[in-house]
């Protein structure tokens, strides 16, 4: 979402133009529709962009890999402590923190997530993105459908991977889809990592994506600053800068998303529905709608004080 990545006012005309990396989307989005137990909003314009992961034909996987000239060895289990002393330069983007923390490297994971999901079949608005705020279902957590064609769409519930009742709550949202849906499957992922890294850089190796603790605790955005790492990676190698320098904004931007994440899990209904309410005021729908302000960290700051008045 363009809010997110402010001051970058669109991701992939920042990436074709500047890195040439022609990288495209699966499709706008138009309309962001909120939802808590009592309250719905909607935001309407130029919001942002779907994309698909995976394995599917459009995927940003099977785009970058076709950029990419040398051959790509799949399903290997390379040794670091080797390839730190054959090559001169390392880059670990395994898309999680494991090999971080065998190197000792690994600060803190701040948020753990259980992930449940589907892909249904419907009917749907392919610019229309749906985000649900509910303790009833998605406790200290969220749940999101995104559409990737007309008749499919994927579904999700995020909550803290330590909740014991996961298969009543996603039950519980199930039921209160209010449209006709068929499952067609389900994901699950137990222990999801977001957290921080002690350095970015270290000997001759540099820690990218979620290795590296770039990605945004807030929704567990972390495509655009995976990719923005890696680029940095890429300038400090070659133009022999320092890479956890290059980082600094990316490392502010974690800290504001991670503030926000926990104000919004520490909320109740109550603040939940006055939270949606109030999106439906005009200036808030012109904020998410500009792209000159970094809306996470104002979020977090004009969130403040629901903190003081949670517990």
């Amino acid at each position: 979402m363009h809010f997110i990545n402010s001051p970058i006012k669109d991701v992939f005309y920042y990436l074709s133009l500047e890195h040439k990396l022609p990288l495209q989307p699966t499709f706008p989005i138009s309309k962001l529709e909120f939802y808590s137990p009592q309250e719905k909003a909607t935001i309407a314009g130029d919001i942002g962009y779907i994309t698909i992961r995976g394995n599917y034909p459009t995927s940003l996987e099977k785009q970058l890999a076709k950029l990419i000239n040398s051959k790509i060895n799949y399903e290997q289990e390379p040794d670091y402590q080797k390839l730190k002393n054959e090559f001169d330069k390392v880059i670990i983007a395994t898309g999680d923190p494991q090999i971080t923390k065998n190197l000792k490297q690994w600060q803190k994971t701040d948020v753990s997530v259980k992930i449940i999901g589907a892909t249904i079949k419907g009917n749907f608005e392919v610019t229309t993105v749906k985000m649900w705020l509910n303790q009833n279902f998605a406790p200290q957590g969220y749940a999101y459908l995104l559409p990737f064609e007309e008749k499919l769409a994927s579904i999700a519930l995020a909550t803290p991977y330590d909740i014991v009742d996961w298969k009543e709550l996603w039950q519980k949202f199930l039921n209160q889809l209010n449209f006709n849906f068929e499952v067609k499957d389900t994901f699950q992922i137990d222990k999801y990592e977001i957290g921080k890294s002690k350095t970015q850089a270290f000997d001759n190796t540099y820690l990218v994506g979620n290795a590296g603790g770039f990605i945004m605790p807030f929704l567990g955005f972390g495509q655009f600053s995976a990719i923005e790492s890696s680029l940095l990676a890429v300038e400090a190698i070659t133009q022999n800068k320092d890479y956890n320098q290059l980082t600094k904004r990316l490392r502010r931007d974690y800290q504001a998303s991670y503030k926000l994440r926990k104000i919004i899990g520490a909320m109740s209904n109550q603040h939940y529905d006055k939270l949606v309410k109030s999106l439906n005021n005009k200036l808030v729908k012109q904020l998410f709608l500009q792209r000159k302000i970094n809306l996470t960290k104002l979020i977090a700051w004009l969130s403040t004080p629901f903190a003081s008045r949670l517990n």
